[in-house]
């Protein structure tokens, strides 16, 4: 009864079911489960209905944003494994900046964004995951409007504040340059308070280190 046309996509369950309702035949599950088990029936698999995925239109222009993200892979001869990093506009797929570290940290990402302006510019927006690196956990949580508003990274602020100075960015694309007098080193850094004595030394990480003045840079006691 169960290998006809009527029964044979019903799994054991539901053709248990089945007997009892349209064939008055009352049976439990684990007798019928053996009986159908020996007579070499396997009970069809419920199949699974996976949620549509709907791919996000890439931007218009390129800058627009550009996405960060590192890859962790034995890419050396070595047999270790190392994290790429890299950027990639989203508009074109073009890689932006590559650079490889043992472990996935922001050292990593402040090379690649330090190559990405240099040869193309300063982006709109940058996109990454919630790594600790980009987004606080204790932040409140983003909604994808904002994420893809380029909210996301800790660079975005950078940019942003810095878009006034640099001028319109191109139909085609929406990197402006790096303005004259910026310097990138004093953008992609670490800032740490420490306190200096009158000689411009001071202690960092058990080491001392000296201020040295430059005729460039406004006087140390200024």
């Amino acid at each position: 009864m169960k290998r006809s046309l009527i029964y044979s996509n019903a799994n054991f369950c539901h053709f248990q079911e089945l007997l009892k309702e349209y064939e008055k035949i009352t049976i439990s599950y684990s007798a019928l489960y053996t009986l159908l088990k020996k007579a070499g029936i396997t009970s069809p698999k419920k199949r699974r209905r996976f949620p549509s995925h709907r791919r996000r239109k890439r931007k218009e222009q390129e800058g627009l944003p550009i996405q960060l993200d590192a890859s962790s892979f034995s890419w050396l001869s070595d047999n270790r494994v190392y994290h790429l990093h890299g950027g990639i506009d989203d508009a074109t797929g073009q890689v932006v900046g590559l650079y490889l570290t043992e472990s996935e940290c922001l050292e990593g990402y402040f090379q690649t964004m330090y190559l990405m302006l240099e040869l193309f510019g300063i982006p709109i927006s940058t996109y990454s995951d919630r790594h600790t690196i980009f987004f606080s956990p204790k932040c409140d949580k983003l909604s994808l409007e904002e994420e893809l508003a380029g909210k996301r990274g800790k660079f975005d602020p950078i940019w942003t504040g810095y878009a006034h100075f640099a001028p319109e960015a191109k139909e085609k694309s929406a990197f402006r340059p790096i303005p004259k007098g910026m310097n990138i080193d004093h953008i992609l850094c670490v800032i740490e308070k420490r306190i200096y004595d009158r000689g411009g030394v001071f202690s960092f990480y058990h080491k001392h280190c000296q201020i040295i003045e430059d005729k460039d840079l406004p006087p140390l006691w200024a």
